[in-house]
């Protein structure tokens, strides 16, 4: 790359997809949290949020594209990223985070950190299966590997639940480690 694809994030361009990115990045981390807390809440799944995943993965993808441009965009002339020590954390929140201030990058951090126990315990939740379409002699199984158990209404609610909070629990983490490098791109001088 040269010199001056290394400072898109710092262009005016770069600058509004970055916003472009915050705005989506916000929006996506409140539907994370609506989401693993009604699950919570309710015990059964959210109605409806399926069609949020054709929006949600673009969205990851563009999100890390970014996350690498802005990391990118920080290396000195001629560091390359398999220079970087991932041993070295501070290194990696500079990259990462920039200038943001602390307390922002430490409840960035605790929503993605968030995120993560909401889907590891979503998975044990789901241990006999995940939802599956009834039959004729059971109208609320679960399947698991090709093996169906039929359950209570109340166990399929859970499963589904268990589903859902999974998949936004990694979107939470994701997300919130987008916003914080979308976040830090905005706080650099822009270049024209």
């Amino acid at each position: 790359m040269t010199l001056a694809s290394r400072s898109l994030v710092q262009t005016q361009a770069g600058r509004s997809i970055g916003l472009a990115l915050i705005v989506a990045d916000i929006l996506a981390v409140a539907a994370a949290v609506v989401v693993i807390g009604a699950n919570l809440i309710r015990g059964r799944p959210v109605p409806g949020v399926a069609p949020l995943g054709f929006v949600a993965f673009p969205l990851v993808f563009a999100g890390q594209i970014w996350m690498l441009a802005v990391a990118f965009s920080r290396l000195p002339p001629g560091q390359r990223f398999g220079r970087v020590s991932v041993r070295n954390p501070r290194e990696l929140r500079r990259l990462v985070f920039g200038g943001l201030p602390g307390l922002v990058v430490v409840a960035l951090l605790a929503l993605a950190f968030c995120g993560w126990l909401a889907a590891m315990t979503a998975a044990l939740s789901s241990q006999r299966g995940d939802p599956a379409a009834p039959s004729a002699d059971c109208p609320y199984r679960l399947a698991s590997h090709g093996t169906y158990t039929c359950v209570s209404r109340s166990g399929y609610d859970r499963a589904g639940a268990g589903v859902q909070r999974f998949a936004a629990g990694i979107m939470l983490g994701f997300f919130s480690l987008h916003l914080g490098a979308a976040l830090s791109g905005r706080w650099e001088p822009a270049k024209s």
